[in-house]
């Protein structure tokens, strides 16, 4: 898409829906207005409708300076003469993307470049701020309004679905652990992990879409997973009697062992997905990548670090 929107001037569309008499100049200037005050926005290439196509037979048929160029004519027989004039020379057929055959239905065709919601936001208030008032509105529609729904509801859902997650694993924590201590602790790599791997998702320009909108949950699984398996060792060690930083060495050397062996394991299964043909996948496997190494490295470093730091009683227990 940002190779379409660079070499094409407009890559995405708005359909806006008119029902009544098309013929009608009171119609066909309304449409006419419409397309004048959305191609003042920078944001917006080219609109085209059937009013378009009269005003264009107008600059044909009359000289400039003349009191009907380029203007839609004031009376409905005049609007037909037009599309007559033209069916005789032309294909009517050429009308067809814009109104049907008996003219009660016709569509004024938004093109537009956008790269983010709120441009798209901005055009699309601006279509229902013009046209609030129209009786002859039946709807707005197109394929961007549908992606901006859906990106929309990528956001939402991966919002909700972080912030659900983040809650249920501080309370399993503190569950597992009985401290509310563990909840904090045990919940602060994760949420190191997921700010820095969305970090480097927006440093490079990678987009949060569905195959991407994955990520969190992966990573959420994966940082728990280890951050449970280091507290639990050295909550062993510690019980047992050992001093702090001689468990936290211990721990390292033999459950930190195994979560490594199990970290590049998982790597090496998910790099098979640089051999995809989609960009999407291989993204996604470079992220994924990241995102373990991330959690790998809160629980062997900054879990040790904040349990060295801090003692926390649940771990003594």
């Amino acid at each position: 898409m940002n190779i379409a929107n660079k070499q094409f001037s407009d890559t995405k569309n708005i359909s806006v829906m008119f029902e009544g008499d098309i013929k009608d100049p009171e119609n066909m200037k309304r449409m006419d207005y419409y397309e004048q005050e959305l191609e003042i926005m920078p944001e917006v290439g080219t609109v085209n409708s059937i009013a378009s196509m009269i005003r264009i037979m107008s600059r044909a048929i009359n000289d400039p300076g003349e009191e009907f160029y380029d203007k839609i004519p004031d009376t409905r027989e005049a609007v037909a003469q037009y599309l007559e004039l033209y069916s005789m020379s032309g294909d009517p057929e050429d009308f067809e993307d814009f109104v049907d055959f008996d003219y009660t239905k016709a569509v004024v065709l938004i093109q537009y470049q956008a790269d983010n919601l709120k441009t798209i936001n901005k055009i699309v208030d601006k279509v229902k701020t013009l046209m609030a008032k129209d009786k002859n509105l039946s709807v707005i529609g197109g394929i961007s309004l549908i992606d901006k729904d859906l990106s929309q509801a990528i956001a939402i859902g991966q919002r909700d679905s972080l912030i659900f997650a983040f809650f249920a694993i501080l309370i399993l924590l503190m569950i597992i652990f009985k401290s509310k201590a563990a909840g904090l602790i045990g919940s602060f790599p994760l949420l190191f992990a997921l700010v820095c791997t969305f970090g480097i998702m927006g440093w490079t320009g990678i987009e949060l879409n569905i195959v991407t909108a994955l990520l969190s949950s992966i990573s959420i699984g994966l940082g728990v997973d280890y951050t449970i398996h280091i507290f639990w060792r050295l909550k062993s060690e510690l019980k047992s009697g050992t001093p702090y930083a001689e468990a936290i060495s211990i721990s390292l050397k033999t459950t930190g062992r195994g979560i490594i062996i199990n970290a590049f394991s998982v790597i090496v299964g998910f790099s098979i997905l640089f051999l995809s043909a989609f960009p999407l996948i291989q993204t996604f496997a470079f992220l994924i990548i990241i995102s373990i190494l991330l959690c790998l490295a809160s629980a062997l470093i900054l879990i040790p670090a904040i349990c060295i730091l801090t003692k926390p009683k649940f771990l003594e227990k």
